[in-house]
């Protein structure tokens, strides 16, 4: 169980855009300190200082780089993590967040499209029995163009669509898990992103994500 003293670190990689609603979002489901960090926008330094104790949970967000790319920021961004990794500090991916995580893993991540065309909007996946998410269908914001589309053997999949087979995984043995699918999206992120408006015509097409959020928050208060 977190104690009150601990914190989940939250890392934002966007390149353009501070999702700080989406964070906001965050702080509102979690019960105990978070961190935001900005490593694309404002510098790795507080993110990788030593001054602070490590986090007890991570959380990595969207952006519009790709785990391909070799950026400065990129690479020590993996550094840390990997770290993390290494001290199986509790880690949930999303989107860019998914993808690192399982490139990390050995997995493979391409173009969705040849073209590069970006995929946005609602979509439905179908969430397997495992430790945090029960068994269901979510129906979740998107927007991205890379996907995993070879996922690692050291990885299990735990939800797939009829478009993207993995949609999520969680490691074998470890407390790691990530999810093509944007859970945090709020209003304005969706703006944000300049999707459909269409999208914003019910607070039901965010209700599944923030479920979702709140269920890995449940996980981390019991373990």
């Amino acid at each position: 169980m977190l104690a009150t003293d601990d914190y989940v670190a939250v890392v934002d990689p966007g390149t353009k855009v501070a999702e700080v609603d989406c964070f906001n979002q965050l702080v509102a489901f979690c019960p105990w300190k978070m961190k935001y960090y900005l490593p694309a926008l404002f510098g790795t330094g507080p993110l990788v200082s030593q001054k602070c104790p490590p986090p007890r949970a991570i959380i990595i967000l969207g952006s519009g780089a790709s785990v391909n790319d070799s950026i400065p920021w990129q690479n020590d961004l993996r550094e840390w993590l990997s770290g993390a990794l290494d001290r199986e500090i509790p880690t949930l991916g999303i989107c860019y967040g998914h993808q690192l995580l399982a490139s990390l893993f050995g997995s493979t991540v391409t173009f969705f499209q040849k073209d590069g065309v970006k995929l946005t909007g609602i979509r439905e996946i179908t969430m397997a029995t495992n430790e945090v998410w029960p068994k269901k269908n979510y129906r979740l914001v998107v927007s991205h163009r890379e996907v995993v589309s070879c996922l690692s053997s050291k990885l299990r999949l735990i939800a797939s669509s009829p478009r993207i087979e993995a949609e999520a995984f969680s490691h074998q043995t470890k407390p790691f898990w990530g999810i093509q699918a944007h859970p945090e999206a709020t209003a304005q992120f969706v703006k944000n992103q300049q999707m459909d408006k269409k999208v914003l015509s019910s607070l039901e097409h965010f209700r599944d994500g923030h479920e979702f959020m709140r269920s890995f928050f449940s996980y981390l208060n019991s373990t």
